[in-house]
């Protein structure tokens, strides 16, 4: 290090050495002790001279207490421990600590800059836990509370605290007045006006000297039970309950101390047969004479009384009057109507439902075509709120003629293949004879036997709306090319359905699959493709039961056209249309025709899609789109009994509901 010279005019120069001042490594650090225990000030320095002294003083007046490790004889709690001189480390030990040991102690040498100073506390614990003194007893609402927290002893003194639950009273606070007040050892708080809301308030009382290492607060703690006039209400203002049932009228009390209840009925005398339960009134078997308005009033001695008022609605729950006997409807019969009548309190809601599903149709119940969907177990069902539903079943049973499902179907194939032909029947009472028949492209018409033509195979299955019978062609060629009719009857007439069989010589490139039609929405049931060992046909719905949403419910006529428009757009889009060609006799219309469009000369229509083309082409079902771009007018009107539609090549299209 650099050596500063001194000049005087008067004087020679000369020099004046410096050393290297003793740096802090560790510092003495303010520390906390608990009255009896052993405490170690730690302290060290860099630099340390050999020639240099580590001195310890303290209180009082930072008397000298060590120098290096030799302590004063009067110190004789006191040690220099962890002394190394050549590490500089001077840590000063004091055992069992006393008050007197209470102040600030310094450690520091000859040469050291800023001597350090560290405290060193001595907690004395307070000689009991604090104590919690109410001014007021009962606190009653609306009235002021004081309570007073007392502390007694210890050292540093024990900083008071109040808390409401866990949160801290500050001030100021709204309606605590200023929060709280401190004297010497104790706190009073202040609680100018008590509401319901106090009661039950966990008030706590803390005591803390600020060192929970070594002292834990200590802590007095209340609940505060404020007294407050009765508050009723009733559980329900307004009960309904149907007659000869159990009923409890109920009242909710909130009261300190506790409220006693008592009844009485406002429009007459209180029921003898009732029972006062407290805050419950209970009539074990409800009659219409019960019904009126009831009070519950409660009384805790603090005024004023309380009560609330229940209203008393007995009711009777719904009965069906009308008798309903098994009720036989001819298949094909139109406009059946079948009435419910129910009584009840309140007027319940009546309506029909298929039993075992949620399909719900007004009241009476009316169908626009009787058919085998449409037999079946009924229900009416007669509603009203708070009460059990009353319900009585009706059998409807369709009678009559076969009906073969499905409509003619032309098959086109290739030779060699195999061609299944379904024919789903479906007839009560059972059918007595089902039949096939060939027709053959010279016009001769065979009857075809069970395993009695080569190559061809029938048979039959029950099912539980009838009866299937299936024709199977093992290996066509174009000898079976023609018409082949299934036909079915029973006492009441007959049904038939016919197929078409094509043979063409080369196999279609779509493998003899028929183009599908446009898809249907997902609420649609569509019928499926199935494989008939190499023949496409379609698939019926599922016969295990009976189709219980197969109801034809009859709409005004105004809106049956405009209906059957809709259903058809809705179920197979507006770019396509589902059209039935028909010949002039009203007979041969079909029985769910809902709207007619007349339209032009077929040669005018581009026919794309076909999906189902019937012998000589009396059905159409496809896309149909005008050649040219001028759009034809549609007007559709209502098919009535003495109307037949035709345009001028006397084909009538009719739109069906699907």
């Amino acid at each position: 290090m650099g050596s500063p010279y001194l000049h005087s005019p008067h004087c020679p120069s000369f020099e004046i050495p410096t050393v290297d001042a003793a740096i802090y490594r560790t510092r003495p650090q303010p520390t906390a002790a608990l009255l009896g225990q052993t405490v170690t000030l730690r302290c060290s320095f860099y630099n340390l001279r050999t020639d240099d002294v580590v001195n310890w003083f303290g209180p009082p007046e930072f008397q000298h207490i060590s120098a290096a490790r030799n302590v004063h004889s009067r110190y004789t709690r006191y040690a220099v421990v962890d002394s190394n001189a050549d590490a500089g480390e001077f840590n000063l030990e004091i055992r069992n600590v006393q008050q007197e040991d209470d102040g600030i102690y310094r450690c520091s040498t000859f040469y050291a800059e800023n001597a350090a100073d560290a405290r060193l506390t001595v907690v004395v614990p307070p000689v009991k836990r604090p104590e919690m003194i109410i001014k007021s007893d009962p606190p009653t609402v609306g009235q002021a509370l004081r309570v007073i927290c007392r502390s007694s002893g210890g050292r540093p003194a024990p900083k008071l605290t109040w808390y409401n639950g866990t949160h801290l009273v500050r001030q100021p606070v709204h309606g605590w007045n200023h929060g709280r007040k401190t004297l010497d050892g104790q706190s009073v708080l202040m609680l100018p006006v008590l509401t319901k809301w106090d009661n039950g308030m966990n008030l706590t009382c803390k005591a803390d000297q600020g060192y929970p290492e070594l002292v834990e607060p200590g802590i007095a703690s209340t609940v505060l039970n404020v007294q407050y006039p009765p508050m009723v209400s009733a559980v329900k203002t307004v009960v309904r309950v149907k007659e000869g049932t159990f009923t409890n009228l109920s009242c909710s009390v909130d009261s300190n101390p506790e409220a006693a209840m008592m009844w009485r009925k406002l429009d007459g005398h209180l029921p003898t047969d009732g029972e006062e339960r407290q805050r419950s009134f209970i009539l074990p078997s409800l009659s219409r004479k019960h019904a009126g308005r009831y009070q519950c009033r409660a009384d805790n001695g603090i005024q004023p009384d309380a009560f609330a008022t229940i209203l008393l609605d007995v009711l009777y729950p719904p009965t069906i009057q009308t008798q309903f006997d098994k009720v036989d409807v001819l298949f094909g019969n139109t406009d059946y109507s079948l009435e419910c009548k129910a009584d009840g309190n309140p007027k319940p809601k009546i309506r029909w439902r298929r039993t075992n599903t949620n399909l719900y149709f007004s009241n009476p119940l009316r169908f626009s075509k009787s058919d085998y969907q449409t037999e079946g177990d009924y229900e009416c069902v007669a509603e009203s709120l708070g009460f059990r539903t009353a319900s009585r079943q009706a059998v409807i049973n369709v009678i009559g003629r076969p009906d073969i499902r499905g409509e003619p179907e032309t098959i086109r194939t290739s030779q060699g293949t195999s061609v299944t032909l379904l024919c789903e029947v479906n007839a009560d009472p059972p059918i007595s004879s089902i039949s096939w028949f060939w027709r053959n492209d010279r016009g001769r018409q065979t009857a075809l036997r069970k395993n009695r033509v080569s190559g061809v195979s029938i048979r039959q299955r029950a099912t539980a709306m009838g009866t299937d019978s299936i024709l199977v062609i093992d290996s066509v060629g174009t000898g079976n090319a023609g018409e082949y009719s299934c036909k079915a009857a029973n006492m009441f007439g007959e049904d038939s359905r016919d197929f078409t069989i094509v043979v063409e010589e080369d196999m279609p490139t779509s493998n003899g699959t028929k183009p599908l039609p446009p898809p249907h929405p997902k609420e649609t049931s569509m019928m499926e493709l199935e494989d008939f060992g190499g023949t496409m046909k379609p698939r019926p719905p599922p016969k295990g039961e009976k189709d219980l949403y197969a109801i034809g419910v009859n709409y005004p006529k105004k809106a049956a056209a405009i209906l059957g428009v809709i259903l058809a757009i809705l179920l197979v889009g507006p770019a396509t249309l589902y059209l039935n060609r028909c010949r002039k006799k009203r007979q041969d219309l079909p029985n769910n025709m809902a709207a007619v469009i007349p339209l032009q000369r077929v040669s005018d229509m581009r026919v794309s899609n076909i999906n189902h083309v019937g012998q000589g082409g009396n059905v159409v079902m496809g896309n149909l789109q005008r050649e040219d771009s001028t759009p034809s007018e549609h007007n559709y009107e209502e098919i009535k009994d003495e109307d037949v539609y035709n345009n001028e090549k006397n084909d009538l299209f009719v739109l069906t509901s699907l």
